[in-house]
C-alpha cells in the first residue's frame, strides 16, 4: 500500500491542494520523506486521499516550483536532493523579512508588543480571507459537471 501518512480535513476551509502541499512540505522538512525518495504518483495520492488527480497535480506543481520535489518523465516524482537546504533558507529569509519589518515598525514609534498584536491581527485577517475563498477546479467531464451542478 502507498505510504501517505496524512488525511484531508474537508471542514477546515483551507483549499485541499494547499493542505496536500503543506502536508508534503512538512513530511519533507521533518525528513519523513528523504531527499531522493520517490513520492506516490498523482493517481495513487488522489485515490488514497479521495480527491481529483488534478488537485494533487496542482500541489505537486507548486512544490516543484519551490524546489522541494522534482518530476522525471517516465520515472516519477522525487524529493529534491536540496529540499532540506531549501527549507532552512526559506525560514532564514522569512526571519530576515520579519526582522526588517520589526525595525521599520519600531522606527515609527510602536512597541514590540504593538508589532506582535498587529502581526497577529494581520494573520487572523489573512486566515479568515482564505477560509472564505471557494473555488472549484473541474475536469471537463460529465461526472464532474453533474457532481458540482
Amino acid at each position: 500500500m502507498v505510504d501517505i501518512p496524512f488525511e484531508i480535513d474537508r471542514t477546515s476551509g483551507l483549499p485541499i491542494y494547499l493542505q496536500i502541499k503543506q502536508n508534503i512540505a512538512h513530511l519533507i522538512a521533518c525528513n519523513y520523506w528523504k531527499p531522493g525518495q520517490k513520492l506516490p504518483t498523482e493517481r495513487q495520492m488522489a485515490a488514497k486521499l479521495g480527491v481529483s488527480r488534478n488537485t494533487v497535480s496542482l500541489a505537486y506543481r507548486q512544490l516543484e516550483n519551490e524546489g522541494l520535489i522534482t518530476s522525471r518523465q517516465g520515472r516519477g516524482t522525487f524529493v529534491a536532493d536540496t529540499a532540506g537546504a531549501l527549507g532552512g533558507s526559506r525560514r532564514e529569509r522569512a526571519e530576515k523579512i520579519i526582522d526588517s519589518a520589526l525595525d521599520k515598525v519600531l522606527s515609527l514609534g510602536l512597541s514590540p508588543d504593538d508589532f506582535l498584536a498587529l502581526t497577529q491581527q494581520c494573520v487572523e485577517q489573512k486566515y479568515q480571507a482564505l477560509r472564505e475563498v471557494t473555488i472549484a477546479f473541474l475536469e471537463c467531464n460529465r461526472e464532474q459537471l453533474d457532481y458540482f451542478a
